[in-house]
């Protein structure tokens, strides 16, 4: 069995915390960078509006015309520009470093399971939301995730995904999953040489409607590492990674 390593952080943003003009487009001609144009979905389930990438970028999504992470939603007021994650380790003694920081210009990581096909139209971000249901396109989609190892409730109890009798392992009012892996050649990474290891990360996003309590300006995400390589990763350290922007780069 490959080792599962799963990791947990949150966003949450304080009315007090959130203010001035946001300068999206000016920092997006500072600091934007060229990639393969994914897949962009939104969380948007509360006061908090977060786009995420298929390739493992959080917020950072301007060259979709998307906005960066928003708080409160809709307002065009930016609270976080950018956020991923670093992870480093030892491989057969070799440092490994990987990780996603756009705004670093550091993307270690492409988009699908490992051995997959990143062009792949299945390899994308799947949304579920709690008014979804039995037979809906989210819970047939939901079928399509399965296949890449993501969780869901099996009602029925035969061990297979059935999207008119089971459903997806939903958490929150919205949730988005997907899977990425450290795909990307060592001489294109921000550590030059470090080697691809087979590392493959499944990302799950989530949100509460939360009227009335904290968790109206909270989101959700949660890490599941699972080496899928021959060489075991020793040491390893995992930390999430956030380039902030309240209100805005320039707003001090």
């Amino acid at each position: 069995m490959k080792p599962i390593i799963t990791f947990f952080f949150c966003f949450t943003v304080l009315l007090s915390t959130a203010h001035g003009q946001s300068d999206k487009y000016q920092k997006s001609t500072t600091l934007g960078k060229s990639k393969i144009i994914g897949d962009v979905k939104i969380l948007r389930a509360n006061h908090l509006s977060i786009p995420f990438v298929n390739d493992g970028v959080i917020a950072d999504a301007a060259e979709f015309e998307y906005h960066y992470g928003e708080y409160p939603a809709g307002s065009d007021i930016t609270f976080l520009f950018s956020s991923g994650f670093w992870l480093s380790g030892f491989a057969d003694g070799d440092l490994w470093v990987s990780g996603v920081a756009s705004a670093m210009r550091l993307q270690d990581y492409f988009e699908g399971p490992v051995g997959s096909d990143r062009n792949d139209p299945l390899v994308k971000i799947y949304q579920v939301k709690s008014e979804d249901g039995p037979g809906s396109k989210a819970y047939l989609d939901w079928a399509d995730a399965v296949n890449q190892g993501a969780d869901f409730v099996d009602v029925d109890g035969d061990g297979s995904y059935n999207p008119d009798i089971d459903k997806p392992d939903l958490l929150g009012d919205q949730m988005l999953w997907f899977v990425i892996n450290d795909g990307i050649l060592p001489a294109a990474r921000m550590v030059p040489g470090s080697q691809i290891v087979g590392m493959e990360i499944q990302i799950t996003a989530w949100a509460y409607a939360g009227v009335g309590s904290s968790l109206q300006s909270t989101a959700f995400i949660r890490f599941r590492l699972i080496n899928k390589g021959t060489r075991p990763i020793e040491d390893m350290y995992f930390t999430s990674w956030q380039d902030p922007d309240l209100g805005g780069y320039t707003d001090v």
